[in-house]
């Protein structure tokens, strides 16, 4: 009898310890285009964005294999928003980087003639959350971040 209950506890253990839940779950089952559109969306921006097509965006930033995402952009200002959903942490982190140095090369870009662009970029919203990457370049990161941390919780 006494082994039952100690199979009975490790078994219970063993379950609870594999059983995941919290933001990781989340930022798995995010959708990187619903994300996307609901930031273009809801947020204020100077200018309309257009999607950018999935197999163009390689044309803006490296997208390793194992990411898929959204990705919009103004044609005159900086603003833009992308949403990566990645196979792991580690293609995330490399989408992170590709991200940043699409912001550097924006800033470096606009720095010699539009100062009010090159702050929008400084300030801009960019974060990985476990396998899911967002960035966005507004008026107000904060109003992006807010909406970010409710979808992604």
């Amino acid at each position: 009898m006494k082994k039952w209950i100690s199979l009975c506890l490790l078994l219970a253990v063993f379950f609870c310890g594999c059983g995941g839940g919290g933001a990781a779950d989340s930022a798995q089952s995010i959708d990187p285009n619903a994300l996307a559109k609901t930031l273009v969306d809801t947020l204020s921006f100077d200018e309309a964005h257009g999607e950018i097509a999935a197999e163009d965006i390689s044309l803006y930033m490296d997208v390793p294999d194992g990411a898929e995402g959204a990705f919009y952009k103004s044609g005159s200002t900086t603003e833009a928003v992308a949403v990566f959903s990645c196979a792991d942490d580690s293609v995330a982190g490399e989408i992170n980087a590709s991200l940043e140095n699409y912001l550097s090369e924006q800033e470096t870009l606009f720095e010699a003639y539009d100062a009010k662009e090159v702050e929008r970029i400084q300030n801009a919203y960019l974060k990985q959350h476990g396998n899911v990457v967002v960035m966005c370049v507004c008026a107000d990161a904060s109003a992006a971040s807010d909406i970010v941390e409710k979808e992604i919780k």
